[in-house]
């Protein structure tokens, strides 16, 4: 089953149209997009189709999957904070060249949210918790995880079966 994300920069009043348009782009038709309890989007008329919206200033990702659980983050690429890399599991960061930190603190948190988001689990899940280290993909209980990092922004996600579904 393959998961698919898209991006796209958008204006700040244009985010929510912008993720339905990339959704439509995805699954090919016009969506109704409904949450859960918890906060997960999912799509009432393709249960089976796992899906994960975010937004950032002007970036909107889109991540959907057959059969799977997903979760996407799209930052762009942070001011480098140290409190914020302890917070993260990362503080080696600060001994990194200045233009490559920001962009890694990035990766990581966006490695991070996209984890939890697949878990169902939102911020609650403790997204710092999450280790990431220094690979573009990697596992964090039993969801599988990718990030693209860019010099403006990065994306990451993280997908795994739906329950009933093979991996």
């Amino acid at each position: 089953m393959t998961v698919r994300v898209a991006v796209a920069r958008t204006a700040t009043t244009d985010r929510r149209a912008a993720a339905r348009a990339l959704l439509r782009d995805l699954v090919g038709a016009d969506c109704v997009i409904a949450s859960e309890r918890s906060g997960r989007p999912y799509l009432p008329q393709w249960p089976r189709i796992g899906v994960s919206l975010s937004y950032s200033d002007t970036l909107v990702a889109v991540a959907v999957g057959p059969g799977r659980v997903v979760g996407v983050d799209v930052e762009e690429t942070v001011e480098f904070d140290p409190g914020m890399a302890r917070r993260c599991g990362a503080p080696e960061l600060v001994t990194m060249p200045p233009d490559r930190r920001a962009r890694e603190l990035t990766r990581i948190w966006t490695v991070q949210e996209a984890c939890v988001k697949a878990a169902g689990l939102g911020l609650r899940g403790s997204p710092w918790t999450v280790p990431v280290g220094r690979a573009l993909h990697g596992s964090w209980r039993g969801l599988r995880w990718i990030s693209r990092p860019g010099r403006e922004f990065t994306v990451s996600c993280a997908f795994g079966p739906m329950e009933g579904e093979e991996t």
